[in-house]
């Protein structure tokens, strides 16, 4: 749904070497449904930085309009734009940002050089981890998922399961448990508000992943999803702001993803389709991310919490090394 209010206002912050583009930036807000405030645009710079109020008042002049505008969208990285960070963090308990990573060129190597200095501020936004399912249909991605966040196990690891979004409707009462059921108005909206990482169409069903239900469930607990190459590799994006583990599912053989397709009930067309296209789910070697061969026995779900059971002290991910020479000693993956 569009925001109303001052939940419609989005601070726009990014360097002052980007301000030439404050236009493009408001515009570009606008056109995902926010009212922009842009604070190079509230005054003549030549009075601000430099001039006769100086960069300290600057600074404070933009903390406070920040206070008035619901949500604050970051374009880029620099000192400015980190105090504004974390002054949002210290009066604002539900983080609301939006992180805009194609605009600023200079992202990595400035966070990078100011992080020595400050800090890693955002990892604030990675307090909790994202486990992110990668593999062809009938792979084994739901009985992972069922199993992990099922009983028990969901408090034991603290983890609960972020559900996709779709327009076709539900088989059954388990089916809910995976999916939130809108209508095609809905998501129509939804994809002109820009709340999915990624969308698409199925058998006349849009389906797609929610960044509201993202961040909701990451904000109290660990969380898990199944999602696409395509939108494994947009979510890479957002990597300074989520704690992304991604685990591509492989299927042993064509015998067993054949067996589970028969199982779920497709027909031969469709299991023509997943066969062929079964090997396009994989993810570039710059994507950090662990392989599970499937073998549609118990030994998978096993596997499975053998990687989870290896997570590391910090947020930043698994200890992947500990896992591998477990894994090969057990001969799981």
């Amino acid at each position: 749904m569009k925001q109303k209010g001052r939940e419609a206002i989005m601070y726009v912050a990014h360097p002052t070497r980007m301000r030439q583009e404050s236009e493009a930036l408001c515009d570009f807000v606008w056109k995902k449904g926010y009212a922009p405030v842009n604070p190079f645009m509230c005054g003549e710079y030549r009075h601000f930085e430099g001039g006769i109020i100086s960069r300290e008042a600057s600074l404070e002049f933009c903390l406070n309009i920040q206070k008035g505008c619901g949500i604050t969208g970051v374009f880029g990285i620099s000192e400015g734009v980190l105090g504004e960070i974390q002054d949002r963090l210290k009066w604002d308990p539900q983080k609301n940002f939006r992180f805009f990573y194609g605009f600023d060129s200079q992202w990595d190597s400035e966070y990078e050089k100011l992080k020595e200095k400050y800090g890693d501020i955002l990892s604030q936004f990675r307090k909790h981890q994202l486990v992110v399912l990668v593999g062809p249909r009938a792979a084994g991605k739901t009985h992972l998922i069922n199993g992990i966040t099922g009983g028990t196990w969901a408090d034991l690891y603290n983890i609960r399961r972020v559900r996709n979004t779709t327009t076709r409707k539900p088989r059954d009462d388990e089916d809910k448990k995976s999916y939130n059921f809108i209508s095609q108005s809905e998501f129509l909206e939804g994809i002109d508000n820009d709340e999915f990482l990624e969308h698409d169409e199925y058998a006349g069903n849009f389906y797609g992943c929610s960044w509201p239900e993202i961040r909701r469930v990451l904000r109290n607990s660990d969380g898990i999803f199944a999602i696409t190459p395509a939108g494994a590799r947009a979510l890479y994006e957002y990597r300074f702001e989520l704690n992304p583990f991604f685990v591509v599912l492989k299927p042993a053989s064509d015998e067993v993803l054949l067996k589970n397709l028969r199982k779920r009930g497709d027909n031969e067309q469709t299991i023509a389709h997943c066969l062929a296209t079964a090997k396009d789910f994989v993810l570039l070697p710059e994507i950090p991310h662990q392989v599970l061969e499937m073998t549609g026995t118990d030994k998978d779900f096993e596997a499975f919490q053998y990687l989870l059971n290896y997570k590391s002290d910090t947020h930043y991910g698994f200890n992947f090394r500990e896992i591998l020479r477990n894994a090969e000693k057990r001969e799981y993956c």
